[in-house]
Parts: C-alpha cells; sequence; structure tokens
C-alpha cells in the first residue's frame, strides 16, 4: 500500500476552505412559495424531470469545486507518495551509527555482549541485504560533521568493522543535520538509524520535532528507518555495575604549596546495586592518595581525597575509579596550580622630592618580604612599586593584585586596564590621595570604586581624643576573621586623624558592600564585585600624619589579609571543561605575541592556532576538543615561551541509564510522515517516492475544465 506525506505541512492549516463550496451552495438554496395554476398542472411533470436533473448537475458541481480547493491546498502542501520498490541500480544509503559509550554497556543474555558490536552487526547485515551495486555514506557522532564518503557494500563493510568508542554525546537530530548538508540527500533511498536508543537528552524528541518543522529540505529527502539495538528492559543493563565522576574540583578558593588540600569529587552509582570502590588521585601516571568509598544504588556520593603539594607549579592530575561495566567515565582530568608567592602591583604618581613618608612606602614595607616573609599560610608576598611619573604601569595579567596608591591625575587609560583586569578576575585595592585630587581620582575611576567620593572631602580631628577608630565591622568577613579574637591584637584601636567623609554606592544590586566603618556610620572599608574581580577602598589615610595604624603590629597583617582576599588566583588552576566545550585563551597586544599553538592529548605534534580579534581583544580558540585530556596552550613572544593546560572530560550524560528515547523520536518522525519502518525492524525493502504535485496542478486544470462544461450544460 502507498503512504502519503506533505513538506510544506503548514498548508494544511487551509483544509477548512474546503468547505467554502458546500457552505456557498447551502446559502444559495431558497425555499420557493410554490402555486398552484390550472393551466400549468401539466407543465408540473416535465418541470420536476429537469429540475432533477439540475439538482444532479448542481451536486456534480460542489464536489468538483470542492475537489479543486483541496488539490490547490495539497498542491502548496507539496503531496509526496512512497510505494514498495525494488532496491534501485547504485542507489545511495545513509547509515547513521551510534558509537557513542553509552553502547560499551554489557548487553544482557547476548553474544557479542556490547551494544556497539550489536548495532554493528545490524549494520552489516544491512549493506548485505541491500542489492544492486548500492552506495552507503556513514555518519558517526565521532565526526558529525565529517562523512566516510560514497562506499561499496565490502568498503562499507570494512568501515563498520572499523568504528570504535567515541565519548561524544549522540544526538539523531545534530546526524540528520550533517547528513543534510551532503548535496545528494534528496537523491538518497534510505537511511538508517542504528542506536541504543539510551537517552542521554531528555528533549531530543523536541529537538527533533523543531528541526523537522522548520527544514523543508529533510522532507523532501528519503524516510527513515529506526534499527533498535538497546535493551529491550533498563534494569537488566542497570544489574551491571558502573561508577561516574560527575565532577570534581579542590576544596580550597586556593592551593599554596606546602599547605595540605583536599580534591571534592561526586561519584555516582548507575547500577541498582549497592557497590564499593576506590577512587585514586593520580600525577603523570604515579598514584598520589586513594580514599575507599561506597555509593548505595543511584546515589551521588561526595568523595575527599587529602594531598599536598610541596612545590607551585601546574599539575595536570586524574582520578581514576576501579574498572567497572563501562571504564570511558572512570577518570577525570584537572589542574591544579599550587602558589608560592603572590605578586603585587603598587602604582602612585608621587614626587619623590617633596616628602618622605608617603602612603605606598607603608604598604610596601608591609608587604615586603624582607620585613614580614609570609602571609599566613605559607605565601610569600612579592611586591612592585611603579611611579607613573617615571614609568608607564606594567601589564596588570602577570600580577595576582594592584594597588592604586594616591594616584593623583590617573590617566584614562589606567582605568580602562583596571576594568579590563576586574572583568578578568583581578583583584584592586584603592587608596585615596590627597585632598585636592580626589575630584580627579573620583571621576577617573566612578566606575569601579564601592565608596562615592565625588562630593566628599578629609575630615581631620582636631586632637588625640577626637580621633576616628575603626568601628561596625563585619568579622565573618575573610578580611577580619583573624581580628575577631581581640586577645592578639584590637584592630579597633589604632587611631585615625584624617579621613574621607563619604557614602557607600551600595544598593541591593550592586555587588557593593561595607566590610567596615568609621564613628558616625561612616564607611572605612567597602568592596564592590565587579566582573569575576573584586575592588576594595579604604576612606582612611596611613601615613604617619594621618594615623598611628602604620605603627600598630596589626598593620602587617591588615594589608595581607586584604591582598590575599582580592588575589585573583584563588581559583588554583584553569576550569576543566566538557568535550566539545570550546577552549579559548584571551591576549593582550602588549604581549608580542608571535605565534600561539596547541597539544592535543596524546599527541607530539603542535598544531597552530589563528590569533583572531574579538570585542575583548586578541584571542586564539581551539573548537574541536572530542577527546578528554590535557589540552596544552604555547603562547609565544619575542623572548620567551609560555604555557598553560586546560582539562577537558567526558560527557556525563551518556552514562545515565534513565530512560530511552526511541519510542519518543518513532513518535515524532511517524508524525510527519518520515518514518519507514514503525516498528523498529531492520527491513531493506527500497521504496520509490514520488512527488504528486505536478499532477495536482494537472487534476486541478481538469477539474476547472470539467467544472465549465457542467455550467454550460446548466445554462441550456
Amino acid at each position: 500500500m502507498p503512504s502519503f506525506s506533505f513538506i510544506n505541512t503548514s498548508y494544511l492549516l487551509l483544509m477548512p476552505l474546503v468547505l467554502l463550496p458546500v457552505i456557498i451552495h447551502l446559502i444559495s438554496q431558497k425555499k420557493r412559495k410554490i402555486i398552484d395554476y390550472p393551466s400549468l398542472k401539466f407543465i408540473r411533470a416535465a418541470y420536476m424531470k429537469k429540475s432533477r436533473r439540475m439538482r444532479i448537475n448542481e451536486i456534480l458541481l460542489l464536489i468538483i469545486r470542492t475537489l479543486i480547493v483541496a488539490f490547490i491546498i495539497f498542491a502548496f502542501a507539496r503531496l509526496l507518495m512512497f510505494t514498495p520498490d525494488a532496491a534501485p541500480a547504485g542507489g545511495k544509503y545513509v547509515l547513521i551509527i551510534d558509537n557513542s559509550y553509552s553502547t560499551a554497556y554489557p548487553a544482557p543474555g547476548t553474544q557479542p555482549d556490547k551494544y556497539l558490536d550489536i548495532i554493528k552487526s545490524k549494520a552489516l547485515e544491512t549493506v548485505s541485504a541491500v542489492k544492486n551495486d548500492p552506495k552507503f555514506i556513514i555518519y558517526t557522532p565521532a565526526s558529525p560533521l565529517k562523512d566516510s564518503g560514497l562506499l561499496g557494500a565490502a568498503e562499507a563493510a570494512e568501515y563498520i568493522k572499523k568504528i570504535n568508542y567515541t565519548y561524544r554525546i549522540f544526538s539523531i537530530t545534530d546526524m540528520i543535520s550533517s547528513a543534510e548538508k551532503n548535496e545528494a540527500y534528496r537523491d538518497m533511498t534510505g537511511v538508517y538509524i542504528f542506536s541504543d536508543f539510551i537517552s542521554s537528552d531528555r528533549g531530543e524528541d523536541a529537538k527533533l520535532a523543531a528541526h523537522i518543522e522548520t527544514d523543508a529540505l529533510l522532507k523532501q529527502g528519503p524516510r527513515f528507518e529506526l534499527v533498535d539495538c538497546g535493551p529491550k528492559n533498563l534494569m537488566e543493563t542497570r544489574n551491571n555495575k558502573n561508577l561516574s565522576i560527575v565532577q570534581a574540583r579542590a576544596s580550597e578558593d586556593r592551593i599554596i604549596a606546602g599547605k595540605p588540600f583536599q580534591v571534592s569529587c561526586k561519584i555516582k552509582n548507575h547500577s541498582i546495586l549497592q557497590t564499593s570502590s576506590e577512587v585514586s588521585l593520580i600525577c603523570d601516571g604515579v598514584k598520589l592518595a586513594s580514599a575507599e568509598f561506597g555509593a548505595a544504588a543511584g546515589e551521588i556520593c561526595d568523595v575527599n581525597i587529602a594531598h599536598t603539594f610541596m612545590n607551585s607549579g601546574n599539575y595536570s592530575l586524574k582520578l581514576s575509579l576501579a574498572e567497572d561495566a563501562v571504564a570511558f567515565d572512570n577518570v577525570y582530568n584537572l589542574v591544579l596550580a599550587p602558589l608560592s608567592s603572590l605578586y603585587v602591583l603598587i602604582i602612585c604618581d608621587h614626587e619623590q622630592s617633596l616628602r618622605e613618608d608617603y602612603i605606598y612606602k607603608y604598604v610596601s614595607s608591609a608587604l615586603n618580604p624582607l620585613s614580614s616573609i609570609s602571609l599566613k599560610d605559607g605565601l610569600i608576598i612579592q611586591p612592585m612599586v611603579v611611579n607613573l611619573n617615571n614609568d608607564p604601569p606594567l601589564d596588570f595579567k602577570n600580577f595576582d593584585a594592584v594597588i592604586i596608591s594616591g594616584v593623583k591625575n590617573p590617566p584614562a587609560a589606567l582605568a580602562q586596564k583596571l576594568e579590563k583586569y576586574l572583568n578578568d578576575g583581578g583583584g584592586v585595592l584603592f587608596l585615596p590621595p590627597e585632598a585636592a585630587y580626589i575630584k580627579n581620582f573620583s571621576a577617573a575611576f566612578s566606575r569601579l570604586l564601592p565608596l562615592d567620593l565625588s562630593l566628599s572631602s578629609p575630615v581631620s580631628s582636631p586632637d588625640e581624643k577626637s580621633a576616628f577608630n575603626l568601628a561596625s565591622i563585619n568579622y565573618d568577613h575573610p578580611i577580619f576573621a583573624i581580628f575577631k579574637n581581640k586577645n592578639s591584637g584590637d584592630i579597633e584601636r589604632p587611631k585615625f586623624y584624617k579621613i574621607i567623609a563619604c557614602e557607600s554606592k551600595g544598593k541591593p544590586d550592586s555587588g557593593v558592600s561595607v566590610i567596615a566603618g568609621f564613628e558616625r556610620s561612616i564607611p572605612a572599608l567597602a568592596e564592590k564585585k565587579t566582573g569575576r574581580g573584586t575592588a576594595v577602598i579604604f576612606s582612611g589615610y596611613l601615613d604617619r600624619t594621618s594615623s598611628n595604624i602604620s605603627d600598630s603590629p596589626l598593620f602587617v597583617p591588615f594589608m595581607h589579609q586584604i591582598v590575599y582576599h582580592i588575589d585573583k588566583n584563588r581559583g588554583g588552576g584553569s576550569r576543566a571543561h566538557t568535550i566539545g566545550e570550546t577552549i579559548r585563551e584571551t591576549y593582550n597586544v602588549n604581549d608580542r605575541i608571535s605565534g600561539i599553538s596547541c597539544m592535543l592529548p596524546d599527541s607530539s605534534v603542535e598544531r597552530r592556532l589563528d590569533i583572531k580579534t574579538g570585542p575583548e581583544g586578541l584571542y586564539s580558540e581551539i573548537s574541536d576538543t572530542f577527546s578528554p585530556g590535557f589540552y596544552t596552550l604555547f603562547k609565544k613572544s619575542d623572548d620567551k615561551i609560555t604555557q598553560k593546560k586546560y582539562a577537558v572530560n567526558f560527557d556525563a550524560r551518556e552514562s545515565e541509564l534513565e530512560s530511552r528515547d526511541y519510542e519518543a523520536i518513532s513518535s515524532v518522525l511517524n508524525r510527519h510522515s518520515l518514518l519507514k519502518t514503525a516498528q523498529g525492524q531492520n527491513s531493506v525493502n527500497s521504496e520509490k517516492k514520488t512527488e504528486v504535485t505536478p499532477y495536482l496542478f494537472m487534476a486541478i486544470l481538469i477539474l476547472m475544465s470539467l467544472e465549465s462544461l457542467v455550467t454550460y450544460f446548466m445554462k441550456l
């Protein structure tokens, strides 16, 4: 029996217009009042005979006009007819083969024992069953944008035998979209989809439906056969022990060389059995530490592994599980970068000949490793002072924190560089200038400052008794947490003789918060989130004529705590990516880059990357991250080569055994008349596709001629 389909289904919404001729016919029927005249009674019999003939003609005319309207709608909807046919000579077929790693699950009670083996076996049966010198184009998720090319039956069989697992997610919609890009798609004889249909994306059926409804080309091509090679009952598959590492991260905001830290990971048990196992932390093939755990059926458990790195650097680490049913989700990659030093840039523009006690000197002295070797956790602080009157500002991305110390006339370029630095995750501490330059300072940094200095001026205390002290301190904030216990010193005791009476810019959604204040509700220390970074301002003056805090033993830890808080390297390494996610690295024009290259996992060959220009500046990217592992980017400049590693991991969705989408995909294709085999049988019977539109227009012309003929006879 032939089956039918439409290309432009939206025109079928006009089908109610078929009733228009019927409605017009009913309206035109008028009831006549009958008056009997004796002289006409012999004519009535002849009239009734003619009336019956007229009624037949009217019904015939109604049918003709209704068919004309229906055929016009079908013609615009582009009606297709599919009829069974022998395989044409040299017919072309598309084979879409699912080799995502969910097909690595053992198939219960079958030989071969993996779903991929069943898929390949069914695909080989199809290739051998098609006759008359067929040609095949094969698509897999491993290379969705690159097909196998046209292969003969023997070549296609060899190609299928060599197919192995891939880490990429299998999406039927993406596979079909890739096949459509082939120039010969409309002339294909059939499309076969071989899959286990274990759903990695709950919305795949909706995604496919939306694609079909917006893509007319798909309906002009061949119809689909779904070959279901997956489990009939998911519970049987879940009898296999399988654990996967869903997520992992360092538990500390910042990893410091010589200080213990923990790697926290989430591990999911996909089976219906309670299981126990061990997860190991590995670096360069050496097992550093491990932890045992147990997980109930379907449970996600948290596991922590403790370790200590004695040296700074970039470490490529792997979290590894013991072998189970699916090995592809047993390894999780991450890059950690322990720190041993913090590099702080102090920017000022003071005239050395005018005075000796500029604020930057006190700040630099507090951060100088010669006077205070470490910041509470063993981090050595390396401060560097740049005077804008003598030297241009250095590249901020080479520093962990920046301190703007009383800059009187900030150049516009400085504020722009600071804003970009903050958006990229940097930290900035603002210390105000002398009274005469506060307006300049406020105008230049107005977008970045947490406090409004535009209408403010310094307030001085007349004597020692009227000095200002810190008050309203948030001791739960990281900066003041170590001062909560006042036995080691009271941070509220130092006196300030000159401060700036300013107001907070804080609004509920502004990201501004006041951490500490002076008496009379004057903000003292406030912070503001800008992009991924933090800007902090202290409204008091730190030189000896304006306060005595620089003489206090608490000054050094106070400055250390601020720098520690705004340090941009608190991530401790690069963020882990998922396969298919683009890795992008941005650069500064001043880097003077001569080349960017990338080394892929398990490869010793560098691939050169293009340097592109975008809104954020120069950047390079690599988008084909299809294999888990470590991607190393090399930045080559005139005088050095630097490298940065990125960890890429599997997509955990392929490990899920929650549902199958065979029925949902079949329903979508069937609803759009694109499903050839509705029961999932592996059929190799070909079918002939005929577009009926030209024949419909011919039928419309014939019906219009017939309508004219009937109308003519009615007039007679």
